[in-house]
C-alpha cells in the first residue's frame, strides 16, 4: 500500500508513517511520512530550546554561534555566555557573563562553603579512596568521622592562613 505525504507531496510506502492508531478496528496513519514529521519536531525543539535560553550544546549553535540569556533577552555571541562546569559534553548556561554578576558568584561561594561543612560519607569515603588506595565498602564508620573532624580541621586552618 502506498499513500501520498501530506508535506513533501511525495507518495511513499504505508511504513514510512507513523500510526495514529486503530479507529473502528481500522489502521490509521499520520497525514506525514516519518521524515517530514521528524524534520518538523526538530526546526520546533531547535526554536524552543533556543527561545528559552536552556542548557546549549555548541554543535546546536554551530550556524550562528549565539544565544539567547533567559535574564536580559537579548542575543549575544555564545562567547558571552559561561560554560556549565558540571557537564562535560560542553553545554553552555542560559544567563550571560553580564547577568549573572557578583551577587551570583557570591551566593555559588557560600552554597560551596556549605556544602563542604557538611562533608557527606560519600565524600568522605572518595577522600580515603584517593589517599589509600583501598575500597570504600570496607572503611569502618570510626574512621569516616576521624577523617570528616579532620577535613575541617585542615579547612579551618587553610582559611586563617591564607587571611
Amino acid at each position: 500500500m502506498k499513500k501520498i505525504c501530506k508535506t513533501c507531496k511525495i507518495e511513499k510506502l504505508i511504513n514510512l508513517f507513523n500510526t495514529n492508531g486503530n479507529r473502528y478496528g481500522k489502521q490509521e496513519y499520520r497525514p506525514s511520512c516519518k521524515d517530514c514529521s521528524n524534520a518538523k519536531s526538530r526546526a520546533y525543539q531547535k526554536s524552543r530550546y533556543i527561545s528559552k535560553g536552556g542548557r546549549w550544546n555548541p554543535e546546536f549553535l554551530k550556524e550562528d554561534g549565539k544565544g539567547r540569556c533567559k535574564k536580559c533577552n537579548t542575543v549575544k555571541s555564545i562567547d558571552n555566555f559561561p560554560k556549565r562546569y558540571s557537564d562535560q559534553k560542553g553545554y553552555y548556561r542560559g544567563t550571560c557573563k553580564e547577568c549573572i554578576g557578583p551577587d551570583e558568584r557570591k551566593r555559588q561561594r557560600i552554597i560551596g562553603q556549605r556544602n563542604r561543612d557538611t562533608y557527606s560519607d560519600r565524600y568522605v569515603k572518595a577522600q580515603f579512596v584517593s589517599d589509600l588506595g583501598i575500597s570504600s565498602k570496607i572503611v569502618p564508620e570510626e574512621y569516616i568521622e576521624l577523617t570528616r573532624k579532620s577535613l575541617k580541621m585542615y579547612r579551618i586552618v587553610k582559611s586563617k592562613i591564607n587571611k
